[in-house]
C-alpha cells in the first residue's frame, strides 16, 4: 500500500461531475440524509455563535494574554498582579476611585444608601452585568415628598408596574441620629482650614457617587430619577468623609484627635518616626497617582462624550478620592493600616486576618516577611511595627499599593493601554487557557468578600465564571471543526484525499458524543485527584474554595480536550493534503499532542493535567479506531485497485450515474 495518493487521479469538484471527470466507484463522501440534515441545521446556530465568540471574544484578548507573562517578567512582578490590575481597570467603579477600600469602611456604608433600585433576582443582576440593562428591574418613575418629622418620602414605580414607597433621612442616605452634626463638628477640629474643609467635601462627593453607582448603576436607576440634588449635600459629604476617616477606630475615633501625640509615643526614635511618616506619604502619593492616571485615561477615552451622564463621565469629574494631603493624613494612614496603640493594632490585625482563611495565616506572614525584605532592599520606608508589618506588606502587594503594584500597572498599560483593558478582561475571565489566573481571580474575589465589600458581581456569579468558559470552549471547537469539515476538506482535498478524510472521520476523527462523554466522565473523576490548575504563591495565600478548584479543574480538562480534538482534525487535514497515511502513523495525533502540550505548558498547566487531557482525548479515538479499522482498510484497498485499473478513465454513462457528487 502506498502512503501517498495515486498519481493522475481526477480532481473532485464539490459542484458536480462531468463525463470526463470520472469519480471512483466508491463514494468518498456520504450523502446527507434527512436526519443528518436536521442535525447539521440544528448545529449551525451554535457553530455561528462559537465562531463569533472565537473572533470577537477569545482571539483578540488571548493574543494579548500570550504576552502577559513576558510583560510581567519585564517589570519583575508576578503575572497574577498584572491580571489584577487589568481586572481593576475594567470595572465601572474601579478600586482606584476608592483606594481606601481595603480598610473595609466603604462596605459598612453600603447598608445606609437609600436603595431606590427595584429588588432584583440573580437572573436580573446577571443582566445588569452582562447585558448592560436588565429587562424588568429598572426604576421608571420617582416622586419626592417631604416627611413632616424630617426626611424624604420617595414614591417609586418600577418597569414591571409595581409601586413602592421608601423613606430616607437625607436625600440619599440613612445616617443614625446625631451623626450628621457630629461629623461636621469632628472634622472641623481635625481640619480647621477652609481649604481642608473644601477638600473634605470633594472627597465626600466622590465617596457619594462611588457608593451610589456600585449599589444602583444608571442602567437600573437612571440619572434623571436620582433624588435632587443629585450631588450629595454638604452634610452628606462631611458625614461620608467622617465615617471613612473614623472607620473601625476604637473608642469611636477618639484617638484621631491626638494622632500627633500617639505617633511620637509609637516612634520615639527619629529614624523610625521619619520612616513611618514617609511610608504614609508614599502610600498617599501612589494611590493619588493611580487615580490621576486612571482619570486621565478615562477622560481621553470619553473625548467629546464626557459631558453625557454616564458612570464613566461622573468618575472622570471627581476632584479627589482621598482626604486632604497633610501630615495628619499621612499619620492617619499609619494609624489605620498599622495601629499606633495596642488597641488600634489589634483592630488592624483582626481586619487583615479577615482577608485570609485561618489556615493560611502562617503562609501570609511568611510571604509578608519576604515582601518586607524586598522593600527594605529597595529602600522603601516601612513603619517598624513588627506585629502589623508582615500583614500590611502582604495586603499592599495583593491590592497593588506598593512598588510592585506600580510596576504591575505599568505592565498592564504596556500590554493593552487603557481602552483595551475590557477586551483582555473578557478573555481573562471567559475564554482563558490560563486557568491558574482564573483561580487567582476567584481567590481574590473571596478575599474581598471577607470584608463584605462587593466591588462587583463577579463573586456572586462565581459558578458562571467557572462553567461559562466550558460552554464557550465547546462552541468554539464546534465552530472550528465545522469550518474544517464543511469548507476546508472540500476545497483542499482531491478525490483520494476526500475518500481518506471521510474514512478517517469514521474510524477515529469524529468521535461519537456518547463515547466522548464517557471519556470526559472518567476525566472528571481524575480531576478530583490530579492537580489540574497551577496555584501561584499569591493565589495560595487567598481564599481558595475546593468547589472553585474542582470546577476550574473541569474547565481546564474540557478546554484542553477541545483544543486537542480541534488541532488533531486540523493536523489530519493538512497531513492528508500531503498524502500521508494517518491510519498507519497516527501522525496527526502525535503532532496535535505536541502542539497542545506546548500551548498548555506555556499557559502554566501542570504536566499531570496535560497527561489527563491527552488520556481523555485518546481513549475514545482508540476505541473507535479498533471497532472501525476494517472500514478504513476496505476503502484503502479499493483505492489501490481503482488506481491500477486502466478502465478508470473510461467515459461510461453507468459510472457517471453512480457518482454521489450531485
Amino acid at each position: 500500500m502506498s502512503f501517498g495518493k495515486p498519481q493522475s487521479l481526477p480532481f473532485v469538484s464539490p459542484f458536480g461531475k462531468t463525463a470526463s471527470d470520472l469519480p471512483p466507484p466508491a463514494a468518498p463522501r456520504p450523502r446527507l440524509g434527512l436526519g443528518e440534515l436536521i442535525r447539521q441545521s440544528a448545529l449551525a446556530p451554535f457553530r455561528l455563535a462559537g465562531l463569533a465568540a472565537l473572533l470577537l471574544l477569545a482571539l483578540p484578548g488571548l493574543m494579548k494574554l500570550v504576552s502577559l507573562p513576558m510583560q510581567a517578567s519585564s517589570q519583575q512582578v508576578d503575572a497574577d498582579l498584572v491580571a489584577y490590575r487589568l481586572l481593576d481597570r475594567s470595572r465601572v467603579v474601579p478600586p482606584f476611585v476608592t483606594p481606601l477600600w481595603p480598610l473595609g469602611d466603604f462596605a459598612t456604608l453600603q447598608s445606609q444608601v437609600v436603595m431606590l433600585a427595584p429588588p432584583r433576582t440573580p437572573e436580573q443582576r446577571l443582566g445588569d452585568q452582562f447585558l448592560g440593562r436588565p429587562a424588568t428591574a429598572v426604576l421608571v418613575d420617582r416622586q419626592q415628598e417631604s416627611v413632616p418629622m424630617g426626611g424624604t418620602l420617595h414614591r417609586l414605580r418600577d418597569a414591571d408596574g409595581s409601586e413602592r414607597t421608601i423613606t430616607s433621612v437625607t436625600f440619599h442616605y440613612n445616617p443614625r441620629p446625631g451623626e450628621l452634626d457630629l461629623a461636621e463638628k469632628n472634622l472641623a477640629k481635625l481640619f480647621p482650614s477652609a481649604a481642608s474643609q473644601a477638600a473634605l467635601r470633594e472627597w465626600g462627593e466622590s465617596l457619594h457617587w462611588s457608593l451610589w453607582l456600585r449599589q444602583q448603576p444608571l442602567s437600573v436607576v437612571p440619572f434623571a430619577l436620582i433624588p435632587e440634588p443629585t450631588e450629595a449635600t454638604k452634610a452628606e459629604q462631611l458625614w461620608l468623609a467622617w465615617r471613612m476617616f473614623a472607620g473601625d477606630s476604637p473608642d469611636d475615633g477618639a484617638d484621631l484627635f491626638r494622632l500627633g501625640e500617639l505617633f511620637e509615643e509609637a516612634f520615639p526614635e527619629t529614624p523610625d518616626y521619619v520612616a513611618a511618616l514617609n511610608w504614609g506619604k508614599a502610600l498617599y502619593e501612589r494611590m493619588e497617582a493611580d487615580f490621576q492616571a486612571y482619570q486621565a485615561d478615562l477622560k481621553a477615552t470619553l473625548g467629546n462624550a464626557g459631558s453625557e451622564k454616564t458612570e464613566a463621565a461622573i468618575v472622570a469629574n471627581f476632584k479627589r478620592v482621598l482626604p486632604p494631603n497633610t501630615t495628619l493624613t499621612h499619620a492617619w494612614l499609619v494609624y489605620r493600616y498599622y495601629g499606633l496603640t495596642p488597641a488600634s493594632r489589634q483592630v488592624a490585625l483582626k481586619r487583615w486576618e479577615r482577608w485570609f482563611a485561618s489556615d493560611r495565616h502562617d503562609a501570609v506572614m511568611s510571604f509578608g516577611a519576604k515582601v518586607a525584605e524586598e522593600r527594605h532592599a529597595a529602600q522603601e520606608p516601612l513603619p517598624p511595627i513588627p506585629e502589623s508589618q508582615q500583614w500590611v506588606c502582604a495586603i499592599e502587594r495583593i491590592v497593588g499599593t506598593d512598588g510592585a503594584g506600580k510596576r504591575a500597572m505599568q505592565a498592564a498599560t504596556d500590554l493593552v493601554g487603557f481602552q483595551g483593558s475590557q477586551l483582555v478582561n473578557n478573555a481573562l475571565q471567559w475564554s482563558n487557557l490560563q486557568v491558574g489566573l482564573q483561580q487567582s481571580l476567584l481567590a481574590r474575589d473571596r478575599m474581598e468578600s471577607a470584608l463584605a465589600d462587593p466591588l462587583d458581581l463577579s463573586l456572586r456569579y462565581r459558578p458562571l465564571r467557572i462553567w461559562l468558559p466550558i460552554g464557550l470552549a465547546v462552541l468554539m471547537a464546534l465552530a472550528v471543526q465545522g469550518v474544517i469539515h464543511w469548507l476546508l476538506a472540500i476545497w483542499v482535498l482531491d478525490a483520494y484525499g476526500q475518500s481518506r478524510w471521510y474514512a478517517y472521520l469514521q474510524t477515529r476523527g469524529a468521535v461519537p458524543i456518547w463515547l466522548l462523554l464517557i471519556s470526559l466522565g472518567l476525566g472528571v473523576v481524575l480531576v478530583s485527584v490530579v492537580p489540574m490548575v497551577s496555584v501561584s504563591e499569591i493565589a495560595a495565600l487567598q481564599r481558595i474554595d475546593p468547589g472553585d478548584q474542582f470546577g476550574l479543574g473541569v474547565q481546564a480538562l474540557v478546554m484542553g480536550v477541545m483544543l486537542l480534538m480541534t488541532l488533531r482534525l486540523g493536523m489530519g487535514l493538512v497531513l492528508l493534503a500531503f498524502g500521508i497515511d494517518l491510519e498507519r502513523l497516527w501522525l496527526d495525533w502525535l503532532l496535535a499532542v505536541g502542539v497542545t502540550a506546548a500551548i498548555l505548558l506555556f499557559f502554566g498547566h501542570p504536566i499531570a493535567a496535560i497527561g489527563v487531557i491527552v488520556l481523555v482525548e485518546l481513549l475514545p479515538a482508540v476505541v473507535l479506531w479498533c471497532s472501525r479499522r476494517h472500514e478504513s482498510l476496505g476503502i484503502e484497498s479499493h483505492w489501490v485497485e481503482y488506481a491500477n485499473d486502466p478502465r478508470r478513465l473510461a467515459d461510461s454513462p453507468e459510472a457517471v450515474a453512480a457518482t454521489p457528487f450531485r
